[in-house]
């Protein structure tokens, strides 16, 4: 099992980063691996909306469909897999501190097939990656 758990704090109003990170229209803006990223149906995200993702992992091309399972806006969505080669399911929620918004990401996927060291590799590659995915979006989101 892979265990994701990260948190950032961006020096922006909840509100501002709550829009920015919950469309999925912008997760190829600080999530580097992420090619394509949309939604259907179009319009507000909603339980039930699915969000495809297109991304580059370890040289290979990628392509899940997440399902939207919580939608609260200006607190957190949460999502599962129904297709890719990793079952994951994840949240991602907002709180206001005293220093700005915190942004804190939990996920969970099981690398199918891979055991032992093979999924302790995948699972730091995928920790690495989210890490430096929240530092760009904490830059992106406190230049603007």
């Amino acid at each position: 099992m892979i265990y994701m758990d990260h948190t950032v704090t961006i020096d922006r109003p909840l509100e501002e980063v709550w829009d920015f990170v919950s469309d999925p229209a912008n997760n190829p803006q600080w999530q580097s691996s992420i090619e394509l990223s949309d939604q259907s149906p179009s319009g507000p995200i909603k339980v039930g909306t699915l969000v495809r993702i297109v991304r580059k992992f370890m040289g290979q091309r990628i392509e899940v469909v997440l399902e939207t399972t919580v939608f609260e806006p200006n607190a957190q969505f949460a999502f599962k897999s129904l297709s890719g080669p990793l079952p994951i399911s994840g949240s991602m929620a907002v709180a206001v501190t005293d220093s700005g918004t915190e942004v804190t990401y939990h996920g969970t996927g099981e690398a199918a097939g891979v055991h032992g060291l093979g999924e302790t590799i995948i699972s730091g590659l995928v920790n690495k990656q989210i890490t430096n995915d929240l530092k760009v979006l904490k830059r992106l989101l406190e230049s603007s």
